[in-house]
């Protein structure tokens, strides 16, 4: 890939990720399938202290099952900034997120994450296949 070529895979994975947060908020679970490979691993890694499991679900459809179980009826927002994706070839790249996260409702939880992804560009575009949220801090 060319320095050109390798700008634009980058936005294309930029506008694709915030793409998924803003489906993830607004409970779009079409979209968010839309947006993931079908074989797509999800692991969930608290690093607070607080004691709470990991957790590791593998496809769209368990993705979808989780984000409703941790959602539920609350509303949530996603505040992704300052992403580092590096292009390792024309169909793969790796990311990094810094995430601020608001779950209001009966479990109102203000955190921050690192979220690291891996992409694989498919026929409909840049998909995510592996995303690993790194919980930092919940308040």
């Amino acid at each position: 890939m060319d320095a050109v070529e390798r700008l634009v895979a980058v936005d294309e994975i930029e506008q694709m990720r915030m793409r998924l947060f803003r489906a993830i908020d607004f409970g779009d679970f079409e979209t968010i399938a839309a947006l993931l490979t079908d074989d797509v691993v999800v692991t969930s890694i608290d690093e607070t202290g607080n004691g709470r499991p990991d957790n590791v679900v593998n496809g769209t459809d368990a993705f979808a099952d989780f984000v409703r179980m941790i959602v539920g009826a609350a509303k949530v927002v996603h505040f992704a900034t300052m992403p580092q994706i590096e292009v390792d070839d024309a169909d793969h790249a790796r990311g990094m997120w810094l995430v601020a996260g608001l779950l209001t409702g009966e479990n109102r939880v203000f955190g921050y994450e690192t979220m690291e992804d891996e992409y694989v560009r498919t026929e409909t575009g840049w998909r995510v296949s592996r995303m690993t949220a790194r919980a930092q801090a919940h308040l």
